[in-house]
């Protein structure tokens, strides 16, 4: 009978623990549509069936068009598959991409044109934080003109004209993998934020996410003049243009 209740104690707690982030979940979405105003094209990877995978899409999240899969290509020294896009760069003005993938157990760099079609692959075969730095990213920032998105203690905060204000309060236990928002980025015109949050006001009940799902967090579109914000689908690397 003992450790019957202290199995139903356990269980209480988790579902507890997996509420408290369903409740923060709920209050944090809002009924808004903001993505319908939003203007440019995005680029990004996002995991499909565990493959990093390039997608590129107009701003409004329609029309989005597979550019990329490494799937069955990236397969390390010891012929195991590593099908990961680590990095990622559009370069508007020749309109094609580079990115930093495996072949035959080398971090190499790929140029791909715009259909994503014929890849070159140019080895470079050094470590993955080399590799990575010869890209001219130009992903989205967290500073743009006079504003600029940081983050503390689960907290994002916006510093304009020297002016900080709190901009999402993270009220919960902190912990820097586990809970709290993170920043990404500004978009083109500086009217709008993207950032991530764990969904979760304590480390538990991230962690028990994690063991039930592949992804865990959500990521959000914050609209600065009106502090409204609306859940997008979850990216990893996002490089927004104009």
């Amino acid at each position: 009978m003992r450790k019957r209740n202290i199995f139903i104690g356990i269980a209480i707690g988790l579902v507890c623990v997996i509420s408290i982030g369903v409740v923060k979940t709920a209050f944090d979405s809002k009924n808004t549509d903001i993505i319908s105003d939003l203007e440019g094209t995005l680029y990004y990877t996002r995991r499909v069936e565990g493959v990093s995978t390039l997608f590129k899409s107009d701003a409004q999240m329609d029309n989005e068009t597979l550019v990329y899969s490494h799937e069955g290509k990236g397969q390390t020294q010891l012929s195991d598959d590593n099908d990961n896009i680590i990095d990622f760069c559009y370069y508007p003005e020749t309109d094609h991409f580079q990115l930093i993938a495996m072949d035959k157990g080398i971090w190499s760099e790929f140029k791909l044109d715009a259909s994503g079609n014929s890849p070159i692959i140019n080895k470079v075969g050094d470590s993955k934080e080399h590799v990575t730095s010869l890209l001219k990213t130009s992903y989205i920032q967290t500073r743009h003109g006079n504003k600029e998105v940081i983050e503390d203690e689960g907290s994002l905060y916006l510093i304009q004209d020297n002016q900080e204000s709190v901009m999402m309060p993270f009220r919960g236990l902190y912990d820097d993998k586990f809970t709290g928002y993170s920043p990404v980025g500004f978009s083109p015109d500086g009217q709008y934020f993207i950032y991530k949050d764990m969904g979760h006001l304590t480390p538990i009940g991230t962690i028990v996410e994690g063991l039930i799902k592949d992804q865990v967090g959500k990521m959000y579109i914050y609209e600065l003049e009106t502090g409204k914000r609306q859940e997008i689908e979850m990216m990893n690397h996002i490089q927004w243009e104009k």
